[in-house]
């Protein structure tokens, strides 16, 4: 699915080129996506003309491959901590990064057979992974490519939904917390 954006626009915001280069040189990889609000935030800023030019302060990247955790660069001023899963996470004062592997991104039901998946399997898995289907986008740094149907087809449609893909919805306690919200 495409979109009627300029994805070179995706990382104008303040603070991304330095957070990119950090990223760059943590990462064991050429391949670096963006994921998060950064990515969706910026596609409807331009489809719906929202002048929405705040300070981010909380970065998300998938990369295909990071050093072990003892063995990080940790660029100066950032101090290096985990996520709740155990991936990396920089901070510095009121800013934010998580940077985890292409592997630990899948949905944790598919963990077990992330070796026999290509890379577009393994971002899918994301996809179905994120709590809302806004979320199940990603930039790819180097290509300047936004991937994920399910996300962009949210902001085409103005509907951000519950990611019916990471949850059974035919559960009575799940179907009735279902809530449809327009842009």
């Amino acid at each position: 699915m495409t979109l009627p954006i300029d994805t070179k626009k995706i990382l104008n915001v303040k603070k991304s080129n330095d957070i990119i280069e950090i990223v760059k040189g943590i990462s064991q990889s050429s391949k670096i996506w963006v994921v998060g609000g950064l990515v969706y935030r910026n596609i409807v800023n331009q489809m719906y003309a929202v002048d929405e030019n705040k300070e981010l302060f909380d970065f998300d990247f998938i990369v295909e491959k990071i050093p072990p955790f003892d063995k990080i660069n940790i660029p100066f001023g950032w101090k290096l901590t985990k996520t709740g899963l155990g991936d990396i996470r920089l901070i510095k004062k009121n800013n934010q990064m998580d940077i985890f592997p292409l592997d630990n991104a899948a949905l944790t039901s598919d963990w077990h057979k992330t070796k026999d998946m290509n890379t577009i399997q393994k971002l899918e898995s994301y996809f179905k992974r994120v709590p809302l289907t806004v979320q199940a986008v990603a930039y790819d740094v180097s290509e300047q490519k936004v991937f994920g149907d399910i996300g962009l087809r949210a902001i085409e449609d103005k509907k951000i939904e519950i990611n019916k893909e990471r949850m059974d919805v035919s559960c009575p306690r799940v179907s009735s917390h279902i809530v449809h919200v327009s842009l």
